[in-house]
């Protein structure tokens, strides 16, 4: 099938931590500094609109062996990944057999558009979440993403199906 893959970036935050060893100096810029501050998050979504939401690690940009040993086991061999312009993903088509589509981050062209829309949605409704968390600690980062998966499983299911859910967690 074909899978939508993105990456989300998330401050760093040591929400609730009485230390205050690792927190963040006000006079840097952040922009040099963004490494150390940001957690990414790879997003993404299939044809069957099954959700990945994975909290790999800190840095700027997607290292490949991240995307591979995160992605490795969930990912149908001979699949076909949907990305933006990122590098962070050749391990892994090249390990799994997969076709990759990629577009450039800036081509606004309709046909761009339109692939790209159901990733850059899903990424905006996890924006939407968190917003109502006022801050979340880093430290549960992944069980607030397991929580939106959850919640978007939930919406899309009838009221049987809901009480099995429920009943099973």
């Amino acid at each position: 099938g074909r899978i939508w893959l993105d990456e989300m970036q998330f401050s760093i935050s040591y929400k609730g931590k009485r230390t205050r060893e690792n927190a963040r100096k006000h006079g840097k810029d952040p922009v040099k500094d963004i490494n150390t501050y940001t957690v990414i998050v790879i997003v993404g979504i299939d044809d069957s609109d099954n959700i990945i939401t994975i909290a790999v690690g800190t840095g700027k940009v997607l290292k490949q062996d991240l995307a591979y040993k995160y992605l490795a086991n969930r990912i149908e061999e001979k699949s076909t990944i949907i990305t933006d312009n990122t590098n962070g993903y050749n391990k892994l088509v090249k390990k799994l057999e997969l076709s990759h589509i990629s577009y450039k981050s800036l081509d606004h062209s309709e046909e761009t558009l339109l692939e790209q829309a159901q990733i850059n949605d899903l990424c905006s409704n996890i924006t939407d979440f968190f917003y109502s968390f006022h801050g979340v600690a880093t430290e549960y980062l992944q069980q607030y993403l397991d929580l939106f998966r959850f919640e978007k499983k939930l919406k899309y299911t009838t009221e049987k199906q809901q009480i099995k859910l429920i009943n099973f967690f």
